[in-house]
């Protein structure tokens, strides 16, 4: 085959195959075929919009939040000038240096029988600093009086177990208690009396603990060398990690409840899973002259990391706010003008859309978007940043607000479902298609919607929100955007 006869060959095959593809699509896309029957109207496919949905928004407490695993924790007080008084505080326990069988008061090697005196200069607990999308504190910075508590010795964690924002573990003896001004920036040094060396560490909230109580703790050490120091009492607490944690089961930290004004206090984030965080031993092992050591600086840390069960506690008074509500989880306040959102196992806005079946009433309809816009009042932010991320949940019924009565909307995880802070246009916009299908299609009975804090264990964030009839003169309101095609009955 020449050259020429090839190229009018493929001409004439090209404009065949043109020529059969054309007929195809014209049969395929004619009314007969069924293709967008019953699409109205017959003429022209489009979406139709609205705004004007009936939008009905109120107020209910959070459910406890699951408090232990998170990736960091909050600890301090502040008084929010619209959502009141809130405090965090931090349960947790400690582990053994070194694991079971390895003293960790005589680890160093530098205690030996013929060893004249062990004295213990200090005993601290430390925790270093955390941020959060770069901050270090929420609300304003500021002194606060830190306390810790021993837990009640019959206190015993379960590594398994869920631990609820909550709950509530005894505790009375207090073991220490320091005014604190964070430096969160600046390395934490210690010194021991007349010595030039300094232990620096990162930054971290540190507070001396009751001497005589540590003293308990390193007699009990010691008494297990060779009955070291004639000391008669020989608890192995510090050789094994179980009867460690039976002894002490872990301390309540806690920050005082001064008076503060609205806009005072703050919370702090706290990052207990480093090898600079735990309780930290510091004492003197004093050898007979002409030892290679007469006289040696030690410390040893019973640590805290993430084997350890640690769980945040979390205390919110709403009885002075602005929307003075709600006092139980039983309780729903209506709230037409404003809503409100609060990290930590705070309060949430419930959302109703009473009237959103009569869309279907005559006809069904395909949901093209179905969007959730809901303004914030930027005036409300000042020092109390809010939420980097909302989302809203599902209710499967109308009881309290239970686990088990919400779900996950179909929606969440895909790339168009937002709920991400909008700062440009100060607002939040969700995009829940899939769940108003599933609602006109009868398989979701609407019961309505909660709108809570992302992250709400770790996080401090509360936001002030337009609720479904909005402020007066002001057009902004919590309303559903809704594109959607109808279909033939």
């Amino acid at each position: 085959m020449n050259k020429l006869f090839s190229g009018s060959f493929r001409s004439g095959y090209l404009a065949t195959a043109c020529i059969i593809a054309g007929f195809a699509f014209y049969t395929s896309c004619s009314q007969d075929s069924g293709l967008g029957r019953n699409v109205l109207p017959a003429n022209s496919i489009s979406a139709n919009f609205v705004d004007t949905s009936t939008v009905v928004t109120s107020l209910v407490l959070e459910d406890t939040v699951i408090a232990n695993d998170a990736s960091q924790y909050l600890l301090g007080s502040y008084t929010d000038p619209v959502f009141g008084p809130t405090k965090a505080s931090i349960y947790t326990q400690f582990i053994l240096p070194g694991g079971d069988g390895a003293n960790p008061f005589v680890a160093s090697g530098l205690i030996t029988t013929n060893t004249k005196q062990v004295i213990l200069d200090s005993v601290v607990m430390a925790l270093p600093f955390g941020s959060y999308n770069g901050y270090n504190y929420y609300g304003e910075l500021g002194p606060q009086t830190i306390q810790v508590y021993a837990l009640d010795p019959k206190t015993h964690f379960t590594a398994d177990s869920a631990y609820y924002s909550s709950a509530v573990l005894p505790h009375k003896t207090l073991l220490g208690e320091r005014n604190v001004f964070p430096q969160m920036l600046t390395n934490d040094s210690v010194r021991y009396p007349s010595n030039t060396v300094a232990y620096v560490s990162n930054p971290r909230l540190t507070i001396p603990l009751n001497k005589a109580w540590g003293q308990q703790w390193l007699d009990a050490g010691l008494s297990t060398f060779s009955n070291l120091m004639s000391v008669s009492q020989n608890d192995t607490m510090v050789l094994s990690n179980a009867a460690f944690q039976r002894n002490f089961p872990g301390v309540y930290i806690t920050a005082s409840s001064p008076m503060q004004f609205p806009g005072q206090g703050g919370l702090w984030y706290m990052d207990p899973y480093t090898s600079v965080s735990g309780i930290i031993f510091y004492f003197r092992i004093i050898n007979p002259s002409g030892s290679t050591f007469d006289t040696s600086y030690v410390s040893t840390n019973f640590g805290l990391n993430t084997s350890c069960v640690t769980v945040s506690h979390f205390d919110h008074d709403y009885s002075k706010t602005v929307f003075n509500g709600p006092k139980n989880k039983k309780d729903s306040v209506y709230s037409p003008n404003f809503i409100y959102v609060q990290a930590m196992g705070g309060v949430m806005t419930k959302i109703d859309f009473p009237y959103i079946m009569n869309w279907v009433k005559n006809n069904k309809v395909i949901v093209n978007r179905a969007e959730v816009e809901i303004p914030v009042d930027g005036a409300d932010i000042g020092n109390f940043p809010v939420p980097t991320q909302l989302y809203l949940i599902g209710i499967n019924d109308t009881s309290t607000v239970a686990s088990t009565s919400t779900f996950t909307l179909p929606d969440q995880g895909s790339v168009y479902y937002g709920g991400t802070y909008d700062a440009f246009n100060q607002q939040y916009v969700f995009d829940i298609p899939l769940y108003i299908q599933e609602v006109f299609n009868h398989k979701t009975i609407p019961h309505g919607l909660y709108l809570v804090a992302g992250n709400s264990v770790a996080t401090a964030n509360r936001f002030v929100g337009y609720g479904g009839k909005g402020n007066g003169p002001s057009t902004k309101r919590l309303r559903l955007k809704l594109y959607y095609t109808p279909l033939k009955p």
